[in-house]
């Protein structure tokens, strides 16, 4: 058999043929675990690309809402809104209402309300302060209080929706119009925040879940090598469970990319680890002449 070892990307696409295994088995841990990662970051990288696209999709669907229903956007009835050193004014009839689903805004300076009790996630804006209350579970809700006491000035009022603003506000000297045009050079950087974000965590996850799979796996392996008396030590036992995960991953991903639903999935991936287990191992065994070990 050749000395050659065989590149990790090769690897990638030869773990389907069971004569990879007498090739990878006696290399070193060290060269199986690079493979890992590479295999775990390309998984990540092709399931960040996938759910970034959708959250894409999704902001593209409320941009259209938006444009559409941009004149509906900022509540009926309700004035511009000023703070001046600590205290909220404004020429709206109060209290002030607004309701949207589980959600409501009440603006009341009159202190006719005085909590969002009855509410289940809601904004109150007093005289001197606003209330948020976050629904958590049906049981339990957070509840924060905000003091403007430290507010100058600031004001909020609506934008001229046939312009495409949905508000204006001021802070000091400082203001700026709310619109779609505001919002779009964000959104690369939301995407690239989004996709980095899913990348880390889908990595580690992978990574850590691949890892705990292969050495609680690595057990049966030494049952299997018993059984076919193929004299693999642990340590070689593993090497062919890292590689062994390839198929199974292989056939997950595509049915995660594509979207299919089937009964029972972690079954699926853990019949095609099994089996490419069984059967790397039996590959080992009837393939004496195995290559040295790899650097």
């Amino acid at each position: 058999m050749s000395d050659e070892k065989t590149g990790h990307w090769l690897s990638l696409i030869r773990s389907f043929d069971l004569s990879l295994y007498p090739r990878i088995v006696n290399q070193s841990f060290g060269r199986s675990f690079v493979y890992l990662l590479l295999l775990s970051f390309v998984l990540s990288l092709l399931l960040s690309a996938k759910y970034t696209f959708k959250f894409k999709g999704f902001v593209t669907q409320a941009k259209v809402w938006v444009s559409a229903n941009i004149n509906e956007i900022w509540p009926k009835g309700l004035s511009e809104v000023k703070i001046e050193n600590g205290l909220v004014s404004s020429q709206t009839q109060q209290p002030f209402t607004y309701k949207r689903g589980d959600f409501v805004f009440i603006l009341d300076t009159t202190a006719k309300v005085k909590s969002l009790e009855e509410y289940k996630n809601g904004i109150l804006v007093t005289k001197n302060k606003v209330i948020v209350k976050t629904r958590k579970s049906d049981v339990e809700s957070e509840l924060k209080e905000y003091d403007l006491s430290k507010v100058q000035s600031f004001l909020i009022r609506q934008g001229d929706t046939a312009k495409g603003i949905i508000a204006e506000v001021a802070s000091g000297k400082k203001s700026f119009s709310l619109s779609l045009g505001l919002l779009k050079p964000w959104f690369k950087l939301i995407y690239a925040g989004v996709f980095s974000g899913l990348l880390i965590w889908l990595f580690i996850y992978y990574l850590n879940a691949k890892i705990i799979f292969a050495l609680a796996f690595a057990v049966f392996a030494l049952i299997v090598n018993k059984i076919f008396k193929a004299g693999l030590t642990y340590a070689k036992l593993l090497n062919i469970c890292f590689y062994a995960l390839t198929p199974a991953t292989a056939v997950s991903l595509v049915i995660m990319l594509i979207g299919t639903k089937i009964p029972l999935p972690w079954l699926l991936h853990l019949l095609l680890f099994g089996i490419y287990l069984v059967l790397g191992i039996k590959s080992v065994r009837d393939n004496p002449q195995t290559q040295e070990p790899n650097a």
